[in-house]
């Protein structure tokens, strides 16, 4: 009796240990250059209004610290972000990015964490401003695959001649 005592503290013991340690996948840090899909992104608002984009593709460039965020909206009208971020570890922190090419002063945050060299799961965080007023804000969560695509031809997938409708009008039509 006594040793099965000793043997069960033995076994709560490890467990407690590698349960305090957490589940971690090691000292591996984990090469995060390139091209990745994330699929279907659909932002949730205040009073679950949502906003989304589809053939969303976020893009590391390591060597300049850029990150760049796209995807295509109902219309058909592309939406990118696009700035520089933090980098811990396997994480990634990109706070503020502003839009590009359309002069809206609406911002991205990106938390990212990689499970793996080829994938990665976070949050998208999208501010919705009115000239410099916020007046919404979005979340939703992402998981990315990493893929072979140019990221130019990523950037450069508007379509022609397509005018942009503000995010939030049409988080308003979607009632």
């Amino acid at each position: 009796m006594r040793k099965a005592i000793a043997v069960v503290t033995a076994l709560m013991i490890v467990g407690t240990t590698l349960l305090m340690s957490g589940c971690d996948s090691g000292t591996d840090t984990y090469s995060i250059d390139g091209d990745y899909n994330v699929g279907t992104v659909q932002f949730v608002y205040g009073e679950n209004q949502t906003f989304t984009l589809r053939e969303v593709i976020v893009t590391i460039d390591t060597s300049a610290r850029d990150i760049f965020f796209s995807g295509i909206d109902r219309n058909g009208a592309l939406w990118g972000y696009s700035g520089s971020y933090r980098h811990t570890g396997n994480r990634i922190i990109a706070s503020d990015l502003p839009e590009v090419d359309f002069g809206s002063a609406d911002q991205l945050d990106l938390r990212l964490e990689f499970t793996s060299s080829r994938r990665f799961e976070g949050v998208a965080i999208n501010w919705v401003y009115d000239g410099t007023r916020l007046t919404d804000v979005g979340a939703a969560n992402i998981t990315g695959q990493e893929t072979f695509i140019r990221s130019a031809e990523a950037r450069d997938a508007a379509p022609t001649g397509v005018e942009k409708t503000p995010k939030l009008e049409i988080i308003q039509q979607q009632d």
